[in-house]
């Protein structure tokens, strides 16, 4: 539970900083460069694809330092976010994922998390079990080793 909220206050965090970073790069004395780069992304250990580079800004009153850009929907997606836009009122909608979690008649290419490499308990989130580090894999090749459902995760185990 106090990982769950942890994610949440992250993307809230993100949201957020997104938000007053941007208003900063327009508040800056001036900006010295802003420039793409190909800083790459992890998250839960694995490589995360933008499809875009990262931005790079450095400003007039603080040459030293560098703020890294990236595209907020990618980044929410990744966690299992869904993100829609609202033209109408110009928002950008950030909800969690409906999750049925059923075990029985997902599909095997269905994404699920283990805690090592040798785990033969498939997870449907990244933070059950407080695992330290996930790694993504799919139900089949759970299933293919013997594996079995989180108790905890799934319906129909």
């Amino acid at each position: 539970m106090k990982k769950i909220r942890s994610v949440k206050m992250l993307v809230i965090g993100l949201i957020v900083g997104i938000l007053l970073s941007s208003a900063t790069a327009f508040a800056a004395t001036a900006i010295s460069t802003a420039t793409f780069n190909s800083t790459k992304v992890v998250f839960n250990g694995n490589d995360l694809d933008l499809a875009m580079p990262l931005i790079s800004v450095i400003t007039a009153d603080n040459p030293e330092f560098a703020s890294n850009y990236m595209p907020v929907r990618t980044v929410l997606e990744a966690m299992g976010y869904v993100v829609d836009w609202d033209g109408a009122n110009n928002a950008v909608l950030v909800s969690s994922p409906e999750i049925t979690n059923d075990w029985t008649n997902s599909p095997d290419n269905k994404t699920v998390w283990i805690a090592n490499s040798t785990s033969l308990i498939a997870h449907s989130s990244s933070i059950c079990s407080n695992m330290s580090i996930p790694i993504q894999t799919t139900k089949g090749e759970v299933v293919a080793d013997s594996g079995r459902a989180c108790q905890q995760c799934w319906v129909n185990r």
